[in-house]
């Protein structure tokens, strides 16, 4: 997980640079599916989705509650955020669950919408021109802070790693 607000930027960057590659060099993929098997008709359309959700649906859906708020109609933009709040509540709470990790992630999920989504969408739509535009992207130097390390530290000290480990 990136320390700064820069270097998440860049990462978010990076990914979604990425998927448009991937789309743009296999697109024959999504047009003949059956002929590459699961991955063309299960991982390159939900790739695809992943891109239109920040590029189309996303600004379409802040458009529509803007203008919603505007005319006075606010109670379809409460039902979305709660909605969608909740959605990402319960999500927070399947991932801690499922990976045994607690902590007080399910409470960023009211914040998420407003902080992510916005840089989301810039970077969703930058990365698509760049891709149009042919304009390169550089990938830059990842730091790596070595939290893995200190996680497997703390579990191996508190004894939930019990076999031996050579560094």
């Amino acid at each position: 997980m990136p320390k700064t607000w820069r270097a998440n930027k860049k990462q978010k960057l990076r990914w979604e640079f990425g998927i448009y590659q991937v789309l743009y060099k296999h697109s024959r993929m999504l047009t003949r599916p059956m002929r590459f098997g699961p991955l063309a008709y299960l991982v390159m359309p939900y790739a695809l989705l992943g891109t239109l959700i920040p590029t189309v649906v996303l600004p379409v859906n802040y458009l529509l509650c803007a203008l919603a708020l505007a005319t006075g109609n606010w109670r379809p933009v409460v039902i979305i955020l709660v909605t969608f709040t909740a959605l990402r509540v319960t999500m927070s709470v399947v991932a801690m669950i499922t990976l045994r990790e607690w902590s007080w992630d399910p409470l960023t999920a009211v914040f998420y919408r407003f902080l992510n989504d916005p840089l989301q969408i810039y970077l969703a739509v930058s990365s698509m021109f760049s891709v149009i535009t042919g304009r390169a992207v550089a990938w830059g130097k990842v730091p790596r802070y070595g939290d893995d390390a200190g996680r497997m530290t703390r579990q191996i000290v508190q004894g939930e790693i019990t076999e031996q480990v050579h560094v």
